[in-house]
Protein backbone atom coordinates (compact mmCIF):
# COMPACT_ATOMS: atom_id res chain seq x y z
CA UNK A 1 0.00 0.00 0.00
CA UNK A 2 1.40 3.38 -0.66
CA UNK A 3 1.83 5.41 2.24
CA UNK A 4 -1.50 7.80 1.62
CA UNK A 5 -3.35 5.02 2.99
CA UNK A 6 -2.08 5.11 6.33
CA UNK A 7 -2.64 7.80 9.34
CA UNK A 8 0.58 8.79 11.25
CA UNK A 9 0.00 6.00 13.32
CA UNK A 10 0.72 3.11 10.68
CA UNK A 11 -3.17 2.20 11.23
CA UNK A 12 -4.84 2.62 7.53
CA UNK A 13 -6.86 5.11 7.36
CA UNK A 14 -10.09 2.67 6.75
CA UNK A 15 -10.24 -0.66 8.14
CA UNK A 16 -13.01 -3.09 7.91
CA UNK A 17 -15.65 -4.35 10.31
CA UNK A 18 -17.39 -7.75 10.82
CA UNK A 19 -20.98 -8.18 13.31
CA UNK A 20 -21.82 -11.22 14.41
CA UNK A 21 -25.41 -10.59 15.27
CA UNK A 22 -27.89 -12.78 17.22
CA UNK A 23 -25.98 -15.88 16.18
CA UNK A 24 -25.48 -19.21 18.56
CA UNK A 25 -21.88 -19.24 19.49
CA UNK A 26 -21.75 -21.68 22.42
CA UNK A 27 -19.45 -23.18 20.25
CA UNK A 28 -15.99 -22.01 18.86
CA UNK A 29 -17.02 -20.13 15.57
CA UNK A 30 -15.16 -18.47 13.12
CA UNK A 31 -15.33 -14.94 13.09
CA UNK A 32 -12.87 -13.41 10.84
CA UNK A 33 -10.33 -15.77 8.65
CA UNK A 34 -7.09 -14.78 7.06
CA UNK A 35 -7.62 -14.67 3.60
CA UNK A 36 -3.61 -16.31 2.93
CA UNK A 37 -1.11 -18.31 5.42
CA UNK A 38 1.00 -15.74 4.93
CA UNK A 39 -1.41 -12.44 6.14
CA UNK A 40 -2.60 -11.60 9.56
CA UNK A 41 -5.37 -10.24 10.87
CA UNK A 42 -4.88 -6.75 13.16
CA UNK A 43 -7.77 -5.70 15.04
CA UNK A 44 -7.77 -2.13 16.33
CA UNK A 45 -11.61 -2.03 18.05
CA UNK A 46 -13.86 -5.11 19.70
CA UNK A 47 -17.13 -3.56 20.39
CA UNK A 48 -19.88 -6.71 22.31
CA UNK A 49 -23.20 -6.83 24.00
CA UNK A 50 -25.18 -9.00 25.31
CA UNK A 51 -28.71 -8.65 27.05
CA UNK A 52 -28.24 -11.34 29.38
CA UNK A 53 -25.39 -12.58 31.79
CA UNK A 54 -22.58 -14.45 29.93
CA UNK A 55 -19.09 -14.47 28.60
CA UNK A 56 -17.51 -14.24 25.59
CA UNK A 57 -13.84 -15.62 24.63
CA UNK A 58 -11.80 -14.17 21.62
CA UNK A 59 -9.41 -16.78 20.20
CA UNK A 60 -6.47 -15.93 18.06
CA UNK A 61 -6.77 -19.22 16.17
CA UNK A 62 -6.89 -21.78 19.26
CA UNK A 63 -5.80 -19.44 21.72
CA UNK A 64 -7.74 -17.40 24.25
CA UNK A 65 -6.56 -13.81 24.55
CA UNK A 66 -9.26 -12.10 25.61
CA UNK A 67 -12.47 -12.63 27.90
CA UNK A 68 -15.32 -10.43 28.31
CA UNK A 69 -18.01 -11.06 31.27
CA UNK A 70 -21.28 -9.68 30.98
CA UNK A 71 -23.25 -8.92 34.11
CA UNK A 72 -26.20 -10.28 35.67
CA UNK A 73 -28.35 -7.15 35.21
CA UNK A 74 -28.55 -7.85 31.39
CA UNK A 75 -27.97 -5.31 28.46
CA UNK A 76 -24.74 -5.33 28.85
CA UNK A 77 -22.25 -3.17 26.57
CA UNK A 78 -18.40 -3.34 26.40
CA UNK A 79 -15.96 -1.88 23.93
CA UNK A 80 -12.15 -1.48 23.69
CA UNK A 81 -9.92 0.25 21.42
CA UNK A 82 -6.46 -1.10 21.21
CA UNK A 83 -4.47 1.83 21.63
CA UNK A 84 -1.59 -0.97 19.52
CA UNK A 85 -3.26 -2.87 17.35
CA UNK A 86 -3.76 -6.61 18.15
CA UNK A 87 -2.12 -8.52 15.65
CA UNK A 88 -3.11 -12.23 15.25
CA UNK A 89 -0.76 -15.04 14.88
CA UNK A 90 0.60 -15.48 10.93
CA UNK A 91 -2.48 -17.42 8.97
CA UNK A 92 -5.21 -17.26 12.09
CA UNK A 93 -8.69 -16.77 12.36
CA UNK A 94 -10.57 -14.54 15.01
CA UNK A 95 -12.90 -17.10 16.42
CA UNK A 96 -15.37 -16.65 19.32
CA UNK A 97 -16.83 -18.95 21.74
CA UNK A 98 -19.79 -18.00 24.43
CA UNK A 99 -20.60 -19.99 27.88
CA UNK A 100 -24.36 -20.16 26.82
CA UNK A 101 -26.00 -20.61 23.30
CA UNK A 102 -28.36 -17.72 23.71
CA UNK A 103 -28.20 -15.64 20.96
CA UNK A 104 -28.94 -12.26 22.63
CA UNK A 105 -25.74 -11.40 21.69
CA UNK A 106 -23.48 -8.55 19.41
CA UNK A 107 -20.26 -8.59 18.69
CA UNK A 108 -18.37 -6.21 16.16
CA UNK A 109 -14.52 -6.27 15.06
CA UNK A 110 -12.79 -3.76 13.18
CA UNK A 111 -9.52 -4.85 11.69
CA UNK A 112 -7.45 -4.77 8.63
CA UNK A 113 -5.19 -7.34 7.56
CA UNK A 114 -1.10 -7.44 6.84
CA UNK A 115 0.90 -9.52 4.37
CA UNK A 116 3.90 -11.21 5.55
CA UNK A 117 6.93 -11.49 2.94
Amino acid sequence: MSKKHFKDTGIPTHVSKKTIFEQDIGGLTTMISATSSTHSIIITDVIASKASSGNVLLYDGSDVFLRVGFSTNGDTIWSHSFGTPLKLGLGNALKVKSNTSDIDLCITVCYYEEYQV
